[in-house]
């Protein structure tokens, strides 16, 4: 059976990420060893009130997301400095 490892990635903007990944030798196209979601930006939850009234809306938090899930590879080094932990991922793969 193959192990697959998510790894949670910011990055200053688009620009960056692209670059980042191109300088790991990352491919935006699934293989069947790797997939990328290219998040993007992702936006707090909005405050509402006991009506459903938005009382603080959402606003953008910072930098360009991207995961990746790699099969039996680990993370290219170029990439280190970008990983995050997230305790609740924006998103997940299924």
């Amino acid at each position: 059976m193959s192990e697959f490892a998510d790894h949670y990635l910011r990055l200053d903007d688009e620009n960056a990420a692209v670059l980042a990944l191109g300088a790991a030798g990352v491919s935006l196209t699934p293989t069947p060893d790797q997939d990328i979601d290219i998040v993007g930006i992702v936006w707090s939850e909005p405050v509402l009130d006991s009506n459903g009234n938005i009382v603080t809306p959402a606003t953008p938090l910072t930098g360009w997301h991207i995961n990746m899930r790699l099969r039996n590879m680990d993370l290219p080094t170029e990439l280190l400095p970008f990983r995050q932990f997230p305790t609740t991922p924006y998103r997940r793969f299924a």
